[in-house]
């Protein structure tokens, strides 16, 4: 079960996912809320998960966040993709979550000292070591003009965010004045409205650059493409930074866009954290101000620079290569651990204790040894022996049925 863009990802892979019929909500506007929550309620009663594994929504709240405050008694999982991120939603969060680092780790323990925190590295970027990463960048440079710098911005259902539009209109103003010149993209995300796509023409028209849209059905490919990739903090950004973990050159910077008060302080109440941890382990360049913006940006187009990150990326940055494996080790342990059953487990049960019944004699029944097999009975056995196949057999012990000790009892 999946809503977008996550249902259109994993449709793709061959999942044939179940579409979730209702839109997420804002958290500021709790009015559609009951529904979201009705429908999560009626899928886990239809299919009755023995866990639930979630994404984490944001900045709206959606499926994975209904998906929790309905979960009662069900385990519950949730999947971090950016370190420290954690969405309240409604009041409920997962039991257990799996982060990229130890840095992850411990601001998620500030934000949920009741919750399991499992270090399993990054799932989603583990399949990029099987791309060719300097042949999707040669190709998606084709359809731009060679010799002129690639900047992509990748956009964010924020505009609701006071600041996040005046970051936009920085951004445009610095390119207009640092990198005239450059070939500029806009990626949208999935849950931006039209009016929103039009603002952001707009923006850019103000300043006389023309816009153009991503027209890379995968995001893996225009970030490939681009000599910068700007965003507020998109996990776009760490796509790209892992791209450059695969990558045998450097294939551009990121960017970070945080020169506005509000935008800084709302990524601080969602990660725990001033800055994105990409940029202050030296990933990535971060912008804080828009007096310092077109600096930045002259900063991030420098080739040096983006060689200086490429080489510490490839020496810092942990591989995400076994994060599926922790993932599902996890799971499978935690399931074993829930489905056990101690009351009905004495010691180590076997064939003869399923087999010896239930039924109670009135008078004692004394079980006599063995005793010394006659040729006949040495025959038969070693004629058993001898046969195929898989074959059960009671024996049938010699007793003595008795009453107060006695001999000869019923």
């Amino acid at each position: 079960m999946a809503d977008q863009p996550a249902w259109l990802v994993l449709n793709e892979a061959g999942l044939a996912p179940l579409r979730f019929p209702e839109a997420a909500v804002d958290d500021d506007d709790m009015s559609q809320a009951g529904a979201l929550r009705k429908a999560a309620r009626d899928l886990l009663s239809l299919h009755r998960p023995d866990a639930i594994l979630v994404g984490l929504s944001g900045p709206r709240i959606g499926l994975d966040e209904a998906l929790l405050a309905e979960a009662n008694n069900i385990a519950t999982y949730a999947l971090q993709d950016y370190p420290g991120w954690v969405v309240p939603g409604f009041g409920v969060t997962a039991q257990t979550y799996f982060v990229l680092d130890d840095f992850a780790a411990q601001l998620t323990r500030k934000r949920l000292d009741q919750a399991a925190i499992v270090v399993a590295g990054s799932a989603k970027h583990a399949s990029y070591a099987l791309l060719d990463i300097e042949a999707i960048r040669k190709k998606a440079r084709q359809a731009f003009d060679p010799g002129r710098p690639i900047i992509g911005f990748y956009g964010q259902p924020a505009w609701f965010l006071d600041g996040y539009e005046r970051s936009i209109n920085a951004l445009a103003a610095a390119i207009a004045l640092r990198a005239p010149y450059g070939q500029i993209f806009y990626r949208p995300h999935p849950k931006e409205t039209r009016a929103e796509l039009t603002r952001m023409q707009d923006i850019f028209a103000a300043h006389q650059i023309a816009l153009q849209r991503d027209p890379n059905h995968k995001a893996e490919v225009s970030l490939c493409a681009a000599d910068v990739v700007v965003t507020c903090f998109s996990s776009c950004g760490a796509d790209h930074i892992h791209l450059q973990k695969q990558a045998r050159q450097p294939i551009g910077t990121v960017l970070y866009l945080l020169t506005e008060p509000a935008i800084r302080q709302h990524h601080a109440h969602d990660t725990g954290i001033d800055h994105p941890p990409f940029a202050t382990a030296g990933f990535a360049l971060l912008s804080t101000s828009p007096e310092a913006l077109s600096d930045d940006l002259r900063h991030s187009l420098d080739p040096a620079t983006a060689d200086m990150l490429w080489k510490q990326i490839h020496s810092k940055l942990p591989s995400p290569s076994g994060a599926a494996d922790v993932i599902l080790a996890t799971l499978h342990a935690d399931y074993a651990e829930r489905t056990k059953r101690p009351e009905n487990v004495k010691g180590n049960t076997t064939v003869k204790d399923i087999l010896k019944g239930n039924f109670q004699t009135k008078t004692k029944v004394v079980v006599e040894p063995d005793k010394k097999d006659t040729l006949e009975e040495k025959f038969e056995k070693a004629a058993k022996a001898r046969l195929g196949g898989s074959v059960a057999y009671v024996a049938k012990k010699r007793v003595v049925w008795g009453d107060d000790g006695k001999k000869g009892g019923s």
